[in-house]
């Protein structure tokens, strides 16, 4: 046993050599390679801090050597700068002979002088900061100075005379024109400077034929209407109805043009028959025009109306030409707006009423307004119909969109009665009542023709917008 184990190992031992004499060199090889790279690098990096440390070392005014560098270097001066020295490194950096067409620098062009910052104080600071974040205007330039003109102040207290600053001088084609700022000044009991504003006025003319019983209203035109609040032309158009002073005549429609869009002298030509016109009703009857302002939401604004006693018209050849000059309506509290469609059929003897909304209710007398309309029809002392719409929380524009239905003998319709009652339930609200509007032939003004289109238009439900009233 001893010996097949003996003579085994040399064998074992001349297998193995040849592999080790053909890996070891190749493994040596690969290790000097390594350590060279590795010597090169740290020889790199050793000579570019060794040229950095020499950089940084020489004097300003000798030109140094950059092309070998990798980035351009970082100047760093042991003395605080001048504020001269940006401009002298600026000027070296961008040298040709010194840095060539690797980093192109584009020099300042101004002298080299020394600039001077003066600071101010903190809060002086904070205050300027302030005023450019509110967006302070600034002068266009400061050269163009606005003339100043003196304007004194009437009165016996002596005050020195304010001055007004005209913004617009400097500017280019500005030309001063002293007519143009002067203010005019009224003394005590003169009139006025300029030609007093006339009034609007409507252009109409009346066609009666006696064969035909029939009066032809032909709108000409508005002139001089007035411009909205915000500056803006009106959207005008003519309204008009005949007002009968006898219960027994009948009901005439009310009629309206076409609106004419933008423009403060409209032109309509537009004609507008009646038939069936007797003598008697053309005494008793009063001829009502009205000139309103069309607005998209909400009520049209009435600009001008005016009444023309048919009786008083004087027709010659059965025509007459007639100027109407147009009244403002008389102001009233603005308490808010309602919207009322009504319809009522002789045929089925029934009466329709349907409150819709409210607009802008009048916040000023409660913090918060919780509105609630009543609504009730009387005949006489008997009470036809009643409604009480929901409770709408904290809104000044509510919508009820809430009907009411009641049965009305024909011959009892002239003497029925329409009572609409917005009251607010807040539980802090020292008032309740906002506004009220009554309805019927009773009625006046814009509610007496809302009444009036009803009987004249059977069947069919006419709403109109009605301004809400303190007390009726």
């Amino acid at each position: 046993m001893e010996a097949s184990t003996n003579a085994t190992t040399p064998a074992s031992a001349a297998a193995i050599s040849p592999a080790l004499l053909v890996g070891l060199p190749l493994i040596i090889v690969i290790f000097a390679v390594i350590i060279v790279l590795l010597l090169v690098l740290g020889y790199i990096s050793l000579r570019s801090r060794t040229k950095m440390k020499d950089y940084q070392g020489l004097p300003q005014d000798e030109a140094p050597n950059i092309d070998s560098l990798p980035y351009p270097p970082a100047i760093k001066l042991k003395d605080p700068p001048k504020p001269s020295m940006s401009f002298h490194m600026a000027t070296k950096l961008s040298d040709p002979k010194t840095t060539g067409s690797r980093y192109p620098f584009v020099p300042h062009q101004s002298p080299a002088t020394p600039v001077t910052i003066e600071k101010q104080p903190r809060r002086l600071r904070r205050k300027s900061n302030q005023k450019q974040e509110k967006g302070a205007r600034k002068p266009l330039n400061s050269a163009a100075v606005a003339p100043e003109i003196e304007t004194e102040k009437q009165g016996e207290s002596g005050r020195k005379p304010s001055v007004m600053n005209l913004g617009g001088a400097g500017l280019p084609g500005w030309e001063y024109k002293p007519h143009m700022y002067l203010v005019p000044t009224e003394t005590p009991g003169s009139g006025s400077t300029g030609a007093a504003q006339k009034d609007p006025v409507v252009n109409l003319s009346l066609l009666y034929n006696k064969d035909t019983t029939s009066l032809v209203l032909k709108i000409e035109r508005v002139l001089r209407l007035p411009f909205r609040e915000d500056g803006s032309e009106v959207d005008a158009y003519v309204r008009l109805f005949i007002i009968p002073k006898l219960a027994e005549l009948p009901q005439r429609r009310t009629c309206k043009t076409r609106t004419v869009r933008k423009d403060a002298d409209p032109v309509f030509d537009e004609e507008i028959s009646y038939n069936a016109m007797s003598a008697e009703e053309m005494i008793n009857s009063t001829l009502h025009v009205q000139v309103l302002d069309y607005r998209s939401y909400g009520k049209h604004h009435i600009i001008g109306q005016a009444d023309l006693p048919l009786a008083q018209v004087q027709f010659k050849n059965g025509e007459a030409p007639v100027v109407l000059p147009l009244q403002s309506p008389k102001s009233r509290e603005n308490l808010g707006t309602v919207l009322i469609s009504i319809c009522y059929s002789p045929e089925t003897k029934k009466l329709g009423i349907i409150l819709l909304r409210a607009k802008d209710l009048n916040k000023s007398v409660a913090k918060s307004v919780d509105p609630q309309a009543k609504l009730w029809v009387s005949l006489g002392d008997k009470t036809l119909g009643k409604l009480k719409t929901k409770k709408k929380c904290q809104s000044c524009s509510p919508i009820f969109n809430e009907a009411l239905t009641c049965t009305v003998e024909p011959h009892n319709i002239r003497s029925v009665l329409l009572c609409v009652v917005l009251n607010n339930e807040h539980r802090l609200a020292p008032s309740r009542e906002l506004g009220q509007v009554m309805m019927g032939t009773q009625a006046t003004g814009e509610e007496f023709r809302h009444w009036n289109d009803v009987m004249a238009a059977p069947g069919k439900h006419i709403a109109e917008w009605h301004d809400l009233r303190s007390g009726l």
